[in-house]
């Protein structure tokens, strides 16, 4: 079968040089290059077809900033809406205004008339388009609808999709944090994945805490809830971000899709909301009491840095032993699942949020055991199993009379071999404690961070092997007096999917952190 190529524009992020602290100063680039990149941005963010997802193909054959790429590698439709890759720009035609003042007097000291006109006109087109682009941005959005498969398509008996739609803002200000506003490649996979595969997460058990780190529009959270509920064991569920804005458009998202995520029935017969309603015991009406209101999903800002610098004078106070700090409801409780979608892009941020994990994640010894967690459940549930074999234990009866999701082939596991099989998401898992350890339980805390590997952000992504360790590297615990260490698990590779994020975006690695 023939491949069809098509060109298409580059992204700001792969064409825009570093701009030094003088645009004349010995990193300088060429003006003549800074015109045609400046014609270029304009092409992506001012052509004349507004409503067009992708400039015109012979818009596209006059810039020399394009490539050739295949069908299933275009880039995402929604590019020149993408929050990133336009605040990116804004930034960078920010940068040559601000520092086009002194260049332009360099070239009039200089008495070079011809080249002072060319940095004129320079500054005025970056000036004049970072003003269209910030004023187009103020208004606008994209609703995104994702209807997510809570089962393979041969599976026996079919369960009802879930449906969340998102409004993907546009970016509001130069403030780099309004990338939250929209949806990004890795938060959907994990949510197919979470969809697809809850009890693996660890869906499914009752009185169950979960918060999203970085939560952008809220996929993950929603995708969550509406799970929980429909397994009929409603999680609280926490969203949080730092910038006003997405938490604005983070609410407007849960309000939207609260009839979705929890409905009065579902393919498990969902609960309804209100705990007084359900019947569910009182531990469980106590669990879910403090956190009930109108929205099923709470948003609430948090500052991952805070959140460190706290933790990091609480340890110089207490001889280097890091400790819990008081903090306000509902950070004042433990969750059992922490859930981030790309949020590491700068080379900080792996530290903070592993300050983040050692807060927020509640410990082993804190947790349920096994045994009480199964006792509290209900017997269908309590009878399911990441094993293959679970469903031989069970009469073909009980079997068709529980319409939840089965099991699905979502992704193979292996320790090396590359996975020929070609699903809906690649992907092969490495186990820190080497290829012949059995599988963790579903119903262990964990912290599960998904990240796009992009050219542009390799440094940021290698932070997170640096700052958490993996299992293996550690020392056994002396005693069970010790202290519980965060270390990564598991690592998922997954391959990108047609149709689903950024054309940079070659692939994801999911990531597994706990306590050991």
């Amino acid at each position: 079968m023939p491949v069809t190529r098509l060109r298409r524009p580059s992204l700001p992020s792969s064409v825009l040089p570093k701009l030094g602290r003088s645009l004349g100063g010995p990193s300088s680039v060429d003006a003549n290059h800074l015109l045609a990149l400046i014609a270029h941005l304009r092409l992506l963010y001012a052509s004349a077809d507004e409503g067009a997802a992708q400039p015109s193909d012979s818009a596209v054959e006059t810039t020399e900033f394009s490539s050739e790429v295949e069908e299933d590698e275009t880039v995402d439709p929604l590019h020149q809406h993408d929050a990133f890759e336009r605040t990116w720009a804004i930034n960078w035609l920010n940068l040559v205004v601000r520092r086009g003042e002194d260049w332009v007097q360099e070239a009039q000291d200089a008495g070079d008339d011809k080249e002072r006109e060319l940095r004129l006109r320079i500054v005025d087109e970056a000036a004049s388009l970072v003003s269209l682009m910030t004023a187009t941005s103020e208004s606008g959005s994209i609703l995104r609808p994702l209807l997510l498969p809570t089962c393979l398509p041969d599976a026996d008996p079919q369960t009802e999709p879930l449906l969340i739609t998102l409004n993907d803002a546009l970016p509001s200000s130069l403030d780099p944090t309004s990338v939250g506003l929209q949806s990004w490649g890795s938060s959907i996979i994990l949510a197919r994945m979470i969809a697809l595969e809850p009890y693996k997460f660890g869906l499914g058990l009752p009185n169950h805490r979960a918060l999203e780190l970085g939560a952008g529009t809220g996929l993950l959270s929603l995708v969550w809830k509406g799970m929980s509920e429909r397994l009929g064991t409603p999680s609280e569920v926490f969203a949080t971000d730092y910038h006003e804005g997405v938490l604005e458009n983070l609410k407007r998202n849960v309000e939207a899709n609260s009839a979705a995520i929890s409905p009065i029935t579902s393919p498990a017969a969902s609960p309804h909301l209100n705990p007084a309603d359900v019947g569910l015991p009182s531990s469980n009406v106590s669990s879910l009491a403090s956190s009930v209101s109108s929205l099923p999903v709470q948003a609430h800002k948090l500052d991952w840095s805070a959140v460190h610098s706290s933790r990091a004078f609480s340890a110089a106070s207490n001889r280097g032993v890091p400790v819990p700090v008081n903090m306000p409801p509902p950070f004042d409780r433990p969750f059992h699942t922490l859930l981030a979608a790309d949020v590491v892009y700068g080379p900080t941020h792996a530290q903070w949020l592993k300050s983040c994990v050692e807060q927020f994640l509640i410990k082993p010894d804190a947790a349920p055991s096994p045994a009480d967690e199964t006792a509290a459940l209900p017997r269908d549930i309590a009878e399911l199993s990441l094993d293959d074999s679970a469903a031989s234990s069970r009469d073909e009866a009980d079997a068709k009379a529980l319409p939840l999701p089965s099991r699905p082939a979502l992704h193979e596991t292996a320790s090396s071999a590359v996975v020929d099989s070609q699903p809906s998401h690649v992907a092969k898992t490495f186990n820190t404690t080497g290829p012949t350890a059995s599988p963790q339980p579903a119903h262990r805390p964990a912290f599960h961070l998904i990240v796009p590997l992009r050219p542009t952000h390799a440094e940021a992504i290698a932070t997170i092997e640096l700052v958490f360790p993996k299992r293996e590297a550690l020392e056994p615990r002396a005693s069970d007096d010790a202290p519980y260490r965060v270390a990564i698990e598991t690592v998922t590779e997954i391959e990108r999917v047609q149709g689903v994020g950024r054309s940079d975006e070659e692939n994801y690695r999911l990531y597994r952190i706990s306590w050991c």
